[in-house]
C-alpha cells in the first residue's frame, strides 16, 4: 500500500502506480484520528472499476452521507460523511464544545463532502471548511486539483480561496512542476487545460507555478 498523509491521493495518481506497478495490490483506505483511525477501504478487485473512491466502511463501522437536515443522500447528491462504530472517540479531552460539534446523535461528523453512487460506493469531494464559494456558488477545491494533475508534467496541485470584493472568494491554484520544466508553463496553458474539462466558473483566476513541494510535520503539503 502506498501511504498517503494529510489529504485525498488523486486520483490520476493512484492510476499512474497501478499502470506502473500492475503486480502491486493498492488498497485505497480512509480514516480519521478521530476513529483510530480506520473507517473504510477499497480493495484491489475493485480499483478499477471503482476509481477515485474511498469505498464502504470497514467490519464494525457504519458509514452514510447526509444532507444538512441529517437524511442520507440520494445517488449523485452531496453531503457529510459521518460514522458509527467502537473505534469512535468518546469525545476530545475537556472540549465539551468541540465534542458536542463533532458528535451528533452517536454519529461522527467527518467535515468530508462526498457523494455515493449507486452499489453504495463513497467518492470524497472535499472539506467541508475547504469549500470556495463563487458568486455564491459551491466549489470544492478536490475537483479542479484532479484537473490540473492530469496535464503532462505537474507534479501536484493545491487549490485555495482568495477574498475577492466582486465575487466574494476567488480561486487560486499553485501548481508544483520540475524547475526544468518552467518555460514549458503559462497560466494561458493551465487555464485552457481547465476549460476543456471544467465548467468556467471553476477556471483558476491566478495560478501561482512553484518547484518546491513541501510537507509539514503532519505529513500535510505547506500552503502559502
Amino acid at each position: 500500500m502506498l501511504p498517503k498523509l494529510g489529504g485525498k491521493l488523486h486520483t490520476a495518481f493512484i492510476q499512474e502506480f497501478i499502470d506502473s506497478f500492475p503486480e502491486i495490490q493498492f488498497y485505497v483506505m480512509y480514516g480519521q484520528t478521530e476513529a483510530t483511525a480506520r473507517l473504510s477501504y477499497l480493495p484491489p478487485s475493485e480499483l478499477k472499476r471503482k476509481l477515485g473512491s474511498m469505498g464502504k466502511g470497514i467490519p464494525g463501522v457504519t458509514l452514510k452521507v447526509v444532507n444538512e437536515n441529517g437524511e442520507q443522500v440520494k445517488v449523485g447528491e452531496t453531503g457529510e460523511i459521518v460514522a458509527q462504530g467502537e473505534n469512535i472517540m468518546p469525545g476530545y479531552y475537556k472540549d465539551i464544545e468541540a465534542t458536542n460539534q463533532a458528535l451528533k446523535d452517536g454519529w461522527l461528523h467527518t467535515g468530508d463532502i462526498a457523494t455515493v453512487d449507486e452499489d453504495g460506493y463513497i467518492f470524497i469531494q472535499s472539506r467541508k471548511k475547504e469549500i470556495i464559494k463563487v458568486r455564491g456558488i459551491r466549489i470544492s477545491p478536490k475537483e479542479i486539483e484532479e484537473v490540473i494533475v492530469t496535464y503532462p508534467g505537474v507534479i501536484d496541485c493545491t487549490i485555495q480561496a482568495e477574498s475577492d470584493e466582486i465575487t466574494g472568494e476567488s480561486i487560486k491554484a499553485i501548481v508544483y512542476i520540475n524547475e526544468t520544466e518552467l518555460a514549458n508553463f503559462s497560466e494561458e496553458i493551465i487555464k485552457q487545460h481547465c476549460a476543456s474539462k471544467l465548467s468556467s466558473h471553476k477556471i483558476p483566476q491566478k495560478i501561482i507555478f512553484d518547484t518546491k513541494l513541501t510537507f509539514n510535520l503532519a505529513g500535510k503539503k505547506s500552503k502559502y
